[in-house]
């Protein structure tokens, strides 16, 4: 059986990448953390297409969390083929306005989940000789912006690139690491006027084919649509 796992993934575009994947024949785990009425509908739209699909509750900046999303995966699945790093918080205010708390959470939220959640993986991977880690980004995390409004988001993003890049090379053969860095979505907080919405398909689309890549691990790319003006 194929695993999947997908984090943050009781709505919007993580609930659409889980379906993608069950689709797609993996028996996946979504994560959610307050999201449960949307994790229970989303469990039961995934369960329709592949029935050992589970949902996992758990805030993923704590370790004994990951753990038991991990272990409660690999019971249910048998292995862990695919995990996608999708989980992170948004902020959008000032700079100056901007607490430490605030940036400790954004950074911790997007940042220390997407590696927690990458080292139980790649454990598991390298047992296979086989995985497939996607990092979700954001467009022009890769070109150190700093919007006023956004800059610890952006912190965050970028740093996931570089967290990309080093994974790449450290997970070991068989496994590569990925990141697919959409533009605006139709579920994004913040919208602007005149911009062409990323679909969720395209993000998507993207996902499967780094999936689906026959490269044989230490491979990273940045995938990207329609940027953000």
């Amino acid at each position: 059986m194929k695993g999947a796992i997908v984090t943050g993934s009781a709505r919007g575009l993580g609930k659409e990448i889980a379906v993608m994947l069950a689709k797609e024949g993996y028996a996946t785990a979504i994560n959610y953390r307050k999201s449960g009425k949307e994790a229970k509908k989303t469990l039961q739209v995934l369960i329709e297409i592949n029935r050992n699909c589970l949902s996992v509750k758990g805030d993923l900046t704590k370790q004994q969390n990951v753990k038991k999303l991990f272990e409660s995966a690999k019971k249910k699945f048998g292995r862990i083929d695919v995990l996608v790093n999708n989980v992170g918080d948004f902020l959008y205010k000032p700079l100056l306005q901007t607490t430490k708390k605030e940036l400790m959470g954004v950074i911790e939220n997007n940042v220390a989940t997407a590696l927690l959640c990458s080292k139980e993986a790649i454990k598991a991977m390298r047992k296979q000789g086989y995985g497939r880690i996607i990092n979700i980004g954001s467009t022009g995390c890769d070109e150190l912006l700093a919007p006023e409004m956004t800059t610890p988001y952006y912190m965050a993003k970028t740093s996931i690139w570089l967290l990309t890049k080093a994974l790449a090379r450290a997970a070991g053969e068989g496994i590569t690491v990925n990141m697919v860095s959409p533009g605006i979505l139709k579920t994004s907080i913040v919208k602007k006027e005149g911009v062409e919405y990323t679909s969720f398909d395209e993000v998507t689309n993207a996902i499967l084919m780094l999936i689906k890549s026959s490269h044989n691990g230490k491979n990273m790319a940045v995938a990207r649509w329609k940027p953000e003006g």
